[in-house]
């Protein structure tokens, strides 16, 4: 449920390091992107015939919880710092 969640915290993250909305939206995009492909290639071509759909499953469920709450816990603890 948190995918969409993702890319505005990261936009956001840009922002705050003092890129600008435009400049931060395409590099997040880009890196998107490029993940999406470079993803979509090592699932299909070597880990789903490795180590079978559960257990890749369940990589990209700890690789997508972890950079969710990297992301989040980068986001408060810049928030609660410039208070």
């Amino acid at each position: 449920y948190c995918f969409g969640a993702i890319f505005p915290i990261c936009v956001a993250l840009l922002e705050q390091e003092g890129m600008e909305a435009e400049a931060s939206t395409a590099r997040v995009y880009l890196f998107n992107t490029l993940g999406s492909v470079i993803g979509s290639v090592v699932t299909g071509v070597i880990l789903a015939p490795l180590i079978g759909l559960y257990l890749t499953g369940l990589i990209l469920l700890v690789v997508l919880f972890g950079v969710g709450i990297y992301s989040l816990t980068q986001q408060l603890y810049k928030r609660f710092m410039l208070l």
